[in-house]
């Protein structure tokens, strides 16, 4: 069989250099070119070669006319060297990689329009910035993304705070506030030109659930604003189909600015100004204080906390 040294290989002694000799001798077709390439004599370039050949049991090489040609199973051993030093050579570069955080994963969760839009764009940056990287989003509620950091299921996570969740073992780090927007449909909005307390307890409002913790702290900012009662006509549990229910004119909607800012250049929606109504909603990074970081880990966390200051008010 052509391969039969292949199985010699799992109790032989090569080294990489060895490896390394091989190539250049097959490369250059000559062991006094391959010693004097290396460095080293060239009895031990020829010691080193027949100590392989007894080792597989095969013959590398062989002479024609006068440089050295590779036999049949020397060409097979030259391919094998050459897949090995290429892999040595990967596995070099990601241990360096791994150890100053230029290679790596990391898993992030974040809250949804936290997650869905300015963390995406962090991310995104990051990863043209380290491109030996490799970062994971977990994008979900609140409640599911405190769980996730608390579990330990992400290294890290962007998110609203939520009162009610322990954040007991965490680590809590303010990131940016952003500022939601009074936006709708822009022949609506047009007709509006600003919005005081009473005239936005009037409009009809798409806006979150109950139930989600977004819609929770909007209501109380609006409490606290004077309007105390919304005329809500529908409910959804997503930024981008809130979105799309006021483009086509079915209410108005308060959003975060990083969430919308898009869409308003593109004329797709307008926002109303509302003088004496400012909202905004404060997003934190969290990780448990038990947490061990891998150098790639502390690198993203960092960029993202570095990131983050050109969003603070």
């Amino acid at each position: 069989m052509p391969d039969a040294w292949i199985p010699k290989l799992i109790t032989a002694s090569f080294t990489f250099q060895k490896l390394q000799l091989f190539c250049r001798v097959a490369a250059l077709g000559s062991v006094t070119k391959a010693a004097e390439e290396l460095g080293i004599a060239q009895p031990a370039v020829t010691a080193q070669l027949r100590a392989m050949e007894r080792h597989l049991g095969v013959a590398l090489v062989y002479r024609e006319g006068r440089n050295l040609a590779l036999t049949e199973a020397g060409q097979s051993f030259h391919r094998w060297c050459e897949e090995m030093l290429t892999r040595c050579d990967e596995l070099s570069r990601m241990l360096s990689g791994v150890a100053d955080g230029s290679a790596g994963h990391a898993v992030v969760a974040a809250s949804m329009t936290a997650g869905t839009y300015r963390l995406s764009q962090l991310l995104i940056r990051y990863r043209q910035l380290n491109p030996h990287s490799t970062v994971t989003a977990q994008i979900g509620n609140t409640r599911a993304t405190t769980e996730a950091v608390r579990a330990g299921a992400c290294d890290f996570a962007i998110l609203l705070l939520d009162p009610q969740e322990s954040l007991e073992g965490l680590e809590l780090e303010y990131l940016w506030q952003d500022p939601l927007w009074l936006v709708g449909a822009p022949h609506q909005a047009e007709r509006i030109g600003a919005a005081d307390p009473d005239t936005i307890a009037a409009l009809p409002f798409v806006t979150w659930p109950r139930h989600i913790l977004r819609r929770t702290r909007e209501d109380e900012q609006l409490y606290a604003a004077g309007v105390f009662n919304r005329r809500v006509v529908l409910e959804l549990g997503h930024p981008e189909a809130v979105k799309q229910a006021v483009k086509q004119g079915l209410g108005f909607t308060f959003i975060e600015a990083s969430a919308t800012a898009d869409d308003i250049a593109r004329g797709e929606l307008a926002a109303v100004p509302t003088p004496g109504v400012e909202l905004r909603l404060p997003v934190h990074l969290a990780r448990r204080k038990d947490r061990v970081l891998s150098a790639m880990q502390w690198k993203l966390m960092t960029f993202i906390q570095e990131e983050s200051r050109q969003y603070r008010p």
